[in-house]
């Protein structure tokens, strides 16, 4: 660990790392990584030498988060010396990227919110739903106002919610609720 150092932008043409971790997903970071340590090793801390530091390309936060729970050693796979700046720079933003999408049915039906939330995935944080209401399940609509989001909500039978956005229009449905 202190043979790495963080991208603050010594890497001539590349810029220092763009991402910040704050607050609650900090600590679930860091609650994640106390978790399950082992998974450390399935993602390495992809790194460059430059003027005889390893400097980080992709893991800036787990990095972070290691030195702040003490970990000595850090899985680490070094780029080849010749890799030229303009991948240095895709690598670090393309890790970062999420290129795929939850499905949200998928998500409501199969998987435990409560494990999710602990895995360190916001699970309802986006709809504005929360899974611990009690809603009343007479067919009605409730407004923007009473959650305080730009999302419709369906209340129908007791099979569960229906959630438009109004932004594309795509409605998600959560079920067994």
């Amino acid at each position: 660990m202190t043979e790495i150092t963080s991208n603050s932008g010594q890497i001539i043409g590349l810029p220092k790392n763009p991402r910040v971790i704050r607050d609650e997903k900090y600590l679930k970071l860091l609650g994640s990584i106390q978790a399950d340590p082992e998974m450390l090793d399935l993602r390495e801390i992809v790194v460059k030498e430059h003027q005889g530091e390893h400097v980080i390309i992709c893991g800036n936060m787990r990095f972070k988060a290691m030195q702040e729970l003490g970990i000595k050693k850090a899985p680490i796979k070094i780029l080849p010396e010749e890799t030229p700046v303009d991948k240095l720079r895709a690598f670090a933003i393309k890790d970062n990227v999420n290129y795929g999408q939850w499905d949200w049915d998928d998500l409501a039906n199969e998987w435990k919110p409560e494990e999710l939330a602990e895995w360190g995935m916001d699970v309802w944080q986006d709809t504005g739903f929360d899974p611990n209401m009690n809603p009343d399940f007479s067919s009605r609509e409730v407004s923007d106002d009473e959650f305080d989001r730009d999302l419709k909500y369906r209340v129908g039978t007791q099979e569960g919610i229906e959630v438009v956005c109004p932004h594309c229009g795509e409605t998600f449905r959560y079920e067994g609720l």
